[in-house]
């Protein structure tokens, strides 16, 4: 009975260690369930992510075939998912020849590991047969240590290959925007020594001017010996045997104080007189915060959140109503607000738009909404009130098939806003005398004559030059001439009318514009100018006089002429007042 009775209470002791295993079993599959479905979640939060991007993204396995691409990749080549997924990405004629080749032979050397990331600008083609120019970022996916296949960024370059063709182009023309640029500018010879250093450069990388020109770039900005940088020698090879290469590569470089920058360079030969190549022109941007944010993706991407913080844009991310739900700290940067204190607020409540710019921050959001993705220039306001340029994207978010937000970048684009209206200005106006150039002039009169046709009205043409210009020229030198024909456009515009317009047509021969007017006019414009004349040749007191011969014509609407044709009467007018006046001097 002993016996039976120990036999019993063992049992019980045994059920209960079995029950305690099965509760701890069950509590392992709860947890394990719970860590599947939070990796789902998270998977899925990064899928949208990359599907709503407004950055193109696909996916291209170790044979060169397209397995993926987003949304926006689809709107940026014209070519659905459908038409290009299972095909190779080097048969689908989008990129130059010469370009595939060097592509086919750079995805080798990736998928033999030799690389991990490269970034790369080039031409590719679109489905509707329009070039553009995209920078693509290509990243080494590995699988146990093997690689599997390239995650691939997309982005539209064409607006800024061209800004850098028009610098490169016309650099001694605008050297004064450049010097302004918030972009590294230097130029260095064939041996590599700087020649120029703009001062944005001077002070991004704490050099003075002085410390700096001469200096060979190794050892200054690129660090001795340092593999992660293009041997700069190669670089100046590549560029001499090929004149019309733009070479692209973005290195590690080194600031005075020591810190290591990511720089993306673009870099162009400068050809002298001779057609030789005697600098290289080379335009630098800081990308160091970009590439930690390339690494932190290459390193998880699944973490959108810290993705979505260490954007260098300034990113809202908004629910389908406008409200904010959450924003980085570059959009605390550029508006001065903090997420504490606008979180919750709609996006269009005025705390960042101008009074005037509401209606149309609404609209943008029922866009971004409806077509799932927009790209707009306007006006911003800063939380202290200053008004700005920003370009702005926006893309929707699509969760199970439904809207559920919006993600806005905001770029603030103030210091290309002025470049443009720069080159607007240079291509409108005389560099010398501000006058309006010849080609702008004639549209204006063009204009004025089409104003008139309609109003019934007149318009009265002047055509002048300088007397013996050439003569103050070859006696007194170029310079001088120069001068003289500043003075007489300061002359002009201190005695006509804010609405007469003053156009340099070439040389020392100027076309004046004056809207409403007629030759009953012109008697009164000549005494004008003669006695302002008068009075400046006594304040110059120059040993030759600044005299000016003048022929007059006008635009009837009842009997119509062309430009030309008035120009013609006006030029032939004045070189008959030219030769009474040596007539009369005789």
């Amino acid at each position: 009975m002993k016996d039976e009775n120990r036999t019993k209470g063992q049992l019980i002791q045994e059920l209960a260690k079995m029950r305690e295993k099965i509760a701890n079993l069950e509590e392992i599959t709860i947890e394990s369930r719970q860590v599947k479905k939070e990796l789902k979640e998270s998977e899925k939060k990064y899928k949208d992510l990359v599907e709503e991007t407004p950055i193109g993204i696909a996916n291209i396995d170790i044979i060169g075939k397209i397995t993926y691409i987003n949304k926006r990749l689809e709107k940026l080549s014209g070519y659905s998912r459908e038409e290009v997924v299972g095909k190779s990405v080097f048969k689908l004629d989008v990129f130059p020849d010469e370009m595939l080749k060097i592509l086919k032979e750079r995805l080798k050397v990736r998928l033999r590991g030799g690389s991990t990331q490269q970034r790369r600008e080039i031409l590719f083609k679109c489905k509707d047969g329009k070039w553009i120019w995209i920078e693509v970022t290509a990243i080494l996916i590995k699988k146990w240590g093997v690689p599997s296949s390239l995650c691939i960024t997309v982005q539209d370059i064409t607006k800024r290959k061209r800004t850098e063709d028009i610098l490169q182009e016309s650099e001694k023309k605008y050297r004064e925007l450049v010097q302004n640029t918030n972009s590294i500018v230097l130029r260095m010879d064939i041996n590599g020594c700087i020649t120029f250093f703009n001062e944005f450069a001077q002070k991004f990388f704490g050099y003075t001017k002085d410390e700096i020109l001469g200096k060979n770039v190794v050892g200054t900005i690129v660090p001795e010996m340092d593999t992660s940088y293009r041997d700069p020698k190669a670089m100046i090879k590549d560029i001499i045997q090929n004149p019309d290469l733009y070479t692209i590569n973005e290195n590690e470089n080194i600031r005075r104080n020591g810190e290591r920058v990511w720089i993306l360079w673009t870099n162009k030969g400068a050809i002298d007189k001779d057609g030789h190549i005697t600098e290289i022109l080379c335009i630098g941007n800081d990308i160091t915060e970009h590439k930690k944010v390339e690494e932190a993706l290459r390193k998880s991407q699944q973490k959108f959140d810290s993705l979505f913080r260490s954007s260098p844009e300034a990113l809202v991310y908004l629910d389908e109503k406008g409200n904010i739900l959450d924003t980085n700290p570059r959009f605390t940067e550029l508006f001065g607000y903090t997420l504490k204190e606008i979180k919750g607020r709609n996006i269009n409540d005025g705390m960042i738009h101008p009074h005037n710019k509401i209606e149309e921050g609404k609209k943008i959001d029922k866009i971004a909404l409806s077509k799932g993705y927009i790209n707009y220039e306007t006006i911003r306001k800063k939380k202290d009130g200053t008004l700005f340029p920003v370009a702005i994207s926006g893309s929707n978010i699509l969760i199970d098939g439904q809207v559920k937000g919006i993600l806005g970048i905001y770029i603030n684009i103030t210091e290309r806003k002025k470049l443009e209206e720069e080159l607007k200005k240079f291509a409108r106006f005389d560099n010398l005398t501000g006058s309006c150039n010849r080609g702008y002039g004639l549209a204006l009169l063009d204009r004025q004559l089409k104003l008139a046709r309609r109003r019934k009205t007149s318009v009265l043409l002047a055509y002048t030059d300088v007397d013996d210009f050439k003569d103050i020229n070859d006696t007194f030198g170029h310079e001088e001439g120069d001068k003289v024909l500043k003075e007489v456009v300061k002359l002009l515009k201190s005695t006509l009318r804010e609405i007469d317009i003053i156009c340099r047509m070439g040389g020392d021969e100027f076309l004046l514009i004056f809207p409403d007017s007629s030759l009953k006019d012109s008697t009164l414009i000549k005494e004008r100018l003669n006695k302002n004349l008068i009075k400046l040749n006594q304040t110059l007191k120059k040993p030759y006089k600044i005299e000016l011969s003048m022929g007059l014509s006008c635009y009837d609407p009842n009997n119509p002429q062309s430009i030309d044709e008035l120009i013609k009467i006006a030029d032939k007018k004045m070189y008959e007042d030219k030769q009474n006046k040596k007539y009369n001097n005789e």
